[in-house]
């Protein structure tokens, strides 16, 4: 399939229905910190385009920063003991902090140390890093949203950067190769008269290079009833699924469905409202889900068999998201925490989740610039909220766009304390 160039393809794609929130081009929601498109003749859009492209309405921050600071809340009985790798929206750096909120160490790599990225020669500036992963020796794998990847050193010098449009999130292998999602703006008439946003399966290896692309919309339209599902689900815009996660199945959740071996990959498909596991061997769809979960991010196996997920909700009305797990053979939901009357939580866009080792869930609300610890009774062991600030006069809370915990004697090989 014929992938289009990135500014003449956008420009196109503006004069159709414009993109809901957390459906940009990029893939991977705030932030923003301009726009400007510029043309295949070298002019910028014109201004009803560009208005409508700046309607995406993506920030360094949502909110009006409260008087919470830091660590708020630390059950140190209760609290998952460990480090917290921690990124903010406000700027491109990753953190490790104790339990306190005591900085350990950061590091860091603006955006205008990349100035061969073509995305940022078209005047794309998404100012933030979504995912990070540490290896052993202190360096760090970073995703710009809708950019690509870079890995640095311990101390933040570069080793290499891949301008692959990776979005959202990825996952590190045992044997270093990485998985991780693109995508291509491409023309399918069957799918709309004009041009789409495909999201595609990415295989890299462990230096970045790209060893197959194995493409989303291939692999649904194999499988009539996913398919089928995805054209229900109503959405319009030209990012037609908005993939945003991906994870390797592993044997506990394979054992729970028949046709699905270890080794293929859990997708969600957030505009679809669907999850669906894809077979690389065959680029098909052989699992799809939909019901329950709506605008849903970081779909994951638990060690189980089951399968852990952030409910958006994605509702001005509703206004309260949930982390949830289901079994994946009754689509029953196990567990759910939404916070309560009186401590409600909401994001619209993005949110992260993580199991951790002494079964809490590690929560990121991300518009609310705020992460969060909760028992499997609902209780909350240890609360943070970004002190970072964003916006033009500083008086928003920085988004949050994750924090892993990490073990305590996870970085003693190169950290300084």
């Amino acid at each position: 399939m014929k992938h289009l160039p990135l500014a003449l393809a956008v420009v196109l794609a503006a004069t159709g229905p414009a993109l809901a929130q957390d459906d940009a081009p990029d893939g991977s929601g705030p932030s923003w910190k301009k726009l400007r498109v510029p043309t295949e003749g070298g002019q910028t859009v014109d201004p009803a385009t560009a208005a409508q492209l700046a309607a995406l309405g993506y920030v360094d921050g949502y909110q009006t920063a409260p008087d919470l600071v830091g660590v708020t809340r630390y059950d140190e009985a209760r609290a998952q003991p460990g480090l917290n790798l921690f990124l903010s929206g406000h700027d491109q750096v990753a953190t490790v902090m104790d339990m306190q909120g005591k900085v350990l160490h950061t590091w860091s790599y603006k955006l205008d140390s990349w100035p061969d990225n073509p995305e940022i020669k078209k005047g794309w500036i998404r100012s933030f890093w979504r995912q990070v992963h540490v290896y052993d020796d202190g360096s760090i794998l970073v995703l710009y949203g809708g950019q690509g990847l870079v890995k640095l050193t311990a101390d933040s010098r570069l080793v290499w950067k891949r301008a692959n449009m990776a979005h959202h999130l990825f996952e590190v292998q045992p044997d270093g190769r990485i998985l991780t999602l693109t995508r291509h703006w491409e023309e399918h008439p069957e799918v709309s008269p004009d041009p789409v946003l495909v999201d595609y399966l990415a295989e890299l290896d462990a230096d970045g290079n790209t060893l197959r692309e194995l493409s989303l919309l291939d692999a649904v339209q194999k499988n009539p009833e996913a398919e089928a599902t995805w054209r229900k689900s109503g959405s319009t815009t030209k990012d037609i699924f908005h993939a945003n996660s991906v994870a390797t199945v592993n044997p506990a959740l394979a054992d729970k469905l028949p046709g699905v071996e270890p080794g293929m990959v859990l997708v969600s498909l957030r505009d679809a409202n669907m999850l669906v596991i894809v077979d690389p061997a065959t680029n098909t769809v052989v699992w799809s889900k939909a019901g329950g979960f709506h605008k849903q991010h970081d779909a994951e196996p638990t060690p189980d068999g089951r399968i852990l997920l952030f409910d958006n909700h994605d509702s001005w009305v509703h206004q309260r998201s949930a982390v949830e797990i289901y079994d994946p053979v009754t689509w029953q939901k196990t567990w759910s925490f939404a916070g309560s009357d009186a401590e409600p939580f909401w994001t619209q866009s993005a949110g992260v989740q993580h199991l951790l080792d002494n079964g809490n869930v590690l929560i990121v609300e991300t518009e609310g610039g705020r992460a969060f610890e909760v028992t499997p009774d609902g209780s909350v062991v240890w609360e943070f909220y970004n002190p970072n600030r964003a916006g033009e006069h500083d008086d928003l809370i920085a988004a949050i766009y994750d924090v892993q915990r990490v073990p305590l004697d996870a970085f003693d090989g190169w950290l300084k304390r």
